[in-house]
């Protein structure tokens, strides 16, 4: 025996080649030995089987495909394809039925001509497909064409989907619901509908109810005009205008009503005990027995009577007129007292800028010179000329100065020295 027997060849069915490296197993003719094959002329890195036809199962060497029956094809890695004709073309793909397909990454076909072409999606029936990802048909030529959807049929051929449990009813259940729940659905609606038609029957009984109410109010206003004509009637025959056992009106076009004296001219007094003493007065009561007017409503002209909530609301009003008055003049002074601090800081960083300035000592001599000099965050600059004489007696200097408010100043200045 020659000295390569590390590698093992069986040959079944036809004449198995050994001329592979070690460890591998080849069945049928003409086979590689770096997988498992199985079948005629079948070449794959993973494992083929076929008969008269290729089975194909990939040819790069890692992909662990697998392909089983005539004209078979695995070639997406760690594909599966089972039956004649078939074709497990995506990743991680399965194929079983002839004639099925799964293009797809992750997708599954079970069942002839069965076809899944979506990322994720499985075919489960004679012809049926499923095209979107993560579809789902399940039954002979349904159709999934829709994301993360199941289809169990087709448009025409629509199935039933039978033996479905109760699913979960809440604000966020994704459960199916089946025939019985939609069921008890319909009848709550069905009550709920005989109760509104019950409350529109005691509504159209309760407008009935009104109409007879308004009837008889529009009676009863009909009695009281009446009545009051007839008061007015007697009004207008009063006497200077006195209205009620022990009513005294003596002044000139005075009213009054029940027991009141309106002794004003052009006054009005109503009430138990009220005094009407002042000319085109108004009044209710009298000294040490006023009455409150209630429910006024809120004047509108300016001769109108206000009410107390009218009259609060002026007075709150002006409070805060005032408070936002006395706010924005203390806040313009506080801000007229900060920009002086400010002036006033870069006055002095100004100050302290030209008092560094530098000056020549020599007879004679000249110097130019700059300073900066910082206070309380406001910036002072200054810059000078300055001269000695020859007979180094007398002292000549002028600068300039700026501080960033904005402010700028001069100085001229001499000295004798002896």
């Amino acid at each position: 025996m020659k000295k390569r027997l590390s590698a093992i060849s069986i040959a079944v069915i036809s004449i198995a080649s050994s001329n592979a490296h070690a460890d591998n197993f080849a069945f049928g003719s003409e086979t590689p030995t770096t997988t498992v094959t199985i079948g005629g002329a079948a070449a794959a890195p993973a494992a083929t089987t076929g008969g008269g036809v290729p089975a194909t199962a990939g040819s790069d060497g890692t992909s662990q495909n697998q392909a089983y029956g005539l004209i078979s094809s695995a070639k997406g890695g760690a594909a599966l394809s089972i039956g004649d004709t078939v074709q497990a073309a995506g990743r991680n793909a399965t194929s079983v039925g002839s004639n099925s397909n799964a293009v797809g990454n992750n997708s599954v076909s079970f069942g002839g001509a069965a076809n899944s072409t979506g990322v994720g999606s499985s075919a489960i029936g004679a012809s049926a497909t499923a095209t979107a990802n993560n579809s789902v048909a399940l039954g002979a030529a349904s159709v999934a064409d829709r994301v993360n959807s199941v289809s169990v049929g087709s448009v025409g051929s629509e199935r039933q989907v039978t033996n479905v449990a109760a699913g979960g009813l809440s604000a966020t259940s994704t459960d199916a619901v089946n025939g019985s729940q939609l069921y008890s659905t319909a009848q709550s609606v069905t009550n709920l509908s005989n109760q509104v038609s019950q409350l529109g029957n005691q509504s159209t009984q309760m407008t009935a109810a009104v109409t007879a109410e308004a009837t008889r109010a529009t009676n009863a206003e009909a009695a009281l005009q009446s009545q009051m004509a007839n008061n007015n009637s007697w009004m207008t025959r009063a006497q200077n205008g006195s209205i009620g056992a022990g009513a005294n009106a003596t002044g000139k076009n005075a009213t009054a009503i029940g027991n009141a004296t309106a002794s004003g001219n052009n006054s009005v007094a109503i009430g138990q005990g009220s005094v009407a003493d002042r000319a085109n007065s108004f009044s209710v009561g009298a000294k040490g027995s006023e009455r409150q007017v209630t429910n006024v409503a809120a004047g509108t002209a300016a001769t109108d009577a206000v009410n107390v909530q009218q009259l609060n609301n002026g007075i709150s009003q002006a409070t805060q007129a005032s408070q936002n008055y006395t706010d924005a003049r203390v806040g313009q002074l506080q801000n007229s007292l900060d920009s002086m601090k400010s002036d006033m800081y870069g006055g002095v960083a100004a100050a302290l800028a030209v008092a560094g300035l530098p000056q020549p000592t020599a007879p004679g001599r000249s110097m130019v010179s700059a300073a900066t000099s910082n206070y309380h965050g406001q910036q002072g600059f200054a810059a000078g000329y300055s001269y000695v004489t020859q007979n180094n007696k007398w002292v000549v200097k002028a600068s300039a100065t700026s501080s960033t408010r904005g402010d700028f100043g001069g100085v001229v200045g001499a000295g004798y020295q002896f």
